[in-house]
């Protein structure tokens, strides 16, 4: 099959699905036509981000974005997106639909594409795919991924992979948790909060696609600043938090004040709220407001 002679072909893929499997030939024969079909220069970056993506997995760190992304590309998405609680949380392909219309049923701007959209409880699947096998990548989404989907996102507290939490009730149970633990090893507890400017002016600019894009590089910067006994979690695309147990909030506040968000030659604004606790004797509602959630 084309697509596996990409780099990474040597890694184990988890057992194909019964349709992946069984209509193989059928899939790939779409999708090679599909591609045929889209201009140059989106075929040029489709394939390259698929490159892309399979050696960045080739650790076999991310097996949940592993078995998402095995899905897609063998299915023969060319553009695909898992929501859970209407928040994106995987994003597969290129911005072939404008990133306004691209969910809805219906033809896409390409001939021999179409946008599909399946839904179950919390979880959608939104895809632009090839006509011609619509029919069986509908029932593969909805038959096979979405239920692998929910067991995934379902599986942490934390939302694994992303760590996303929704509700403030949600949030101030976390905390008191995480401040219970560290006040029992007699430890203070740091909370750091990276709030960002509204994204929603760069959404219209340049699209979700590429929205999406700087909301990975922002986790992706703050993560890399982080110590071994810190955790990131991601409230919204523009409020993210970090727990540091054994820092205060001065050590924390010099640690994090050189961090520069520069991303696709966008230089993003940003403020730093922190609180620490060392006593029990805390009001979750004054840590938060400390930290302008």
């Amino acid at each position: 099959m084309e697509r596996m002679s990409l780099p990474g072909k040597d890694l184990e893929f988890p057992e194909s699905s019964s349709i992946l499997t069984e209509r193989q030939n059928q899939l790939e024969t779409s999708w090679k036509e599909a591609l045929k079909s889209l201009p140059g220069n989106q075929r040029k970056d489709y394939l390259e981000l698929v490159q892309s993506t399979t050696r960045r997995l080739s650790d076999g760190s991310g097996p949940g974005e592993w078995l998402f992304y095995q899905h897609f590309l063998r299915g023969g998405c060319l553009q695909a997106m898992i929501l859970h609680h209407g928040k994106p949380v995987y994003y597969f392909g290129i911005p072939l639909k404008d990133w306004k219309f691209w969910d809805e049923p219906g033809p896409a701007p390409i001939d021999g594409l179409e946008s599909l959209r399946v839904n179950r409880k919390e979880i959608s699947i939104q895809a632009v795919v090839p006509s011609k096998s619509s029919h069986l990548i509908r029932h593969m989404l909805s038959g096979e991924l979405l239920p692998i989907a929910t067991r995934i996102l379902r599986a942490d507290a934390g939302r694994n992979p992303e760590n996303w939490i929704d509700s403030v009730q949600d949030l101030s149970m976390y905390l008191t948790s995480r401040i219970k633990r560290a006040l029992e090893k007699s430890q203070p507890v740091t909370i750091s909060h990276f709030l960002f400017q509204d994204l929603t002016r760069y959404v219209e600019e340049v699209g979700e696609f590429w929205t999406l894009e700087i909301i990975d590089e922002i986790r992706t910067t703050i993560k890399s600043n982080l110590k071994k006994r810190d955790t990131l979690v991601s409230l919204t695309p523009v409020s993210h938090l970090v727990l540091s147990t054994g820092p205060r909030e001065e050590q924390i506040r010099q640690r994090f004040h050189h961090i520069y968000f520069e991303i696709r030659n966008l230089v993003l604004d940003y403020s730093i709220f922190a609180a620490t606790v060392e006593t029990p004797d805390y009001r979750i509602a004054d840590i938060l407001e400390k930290l302008k959630l």
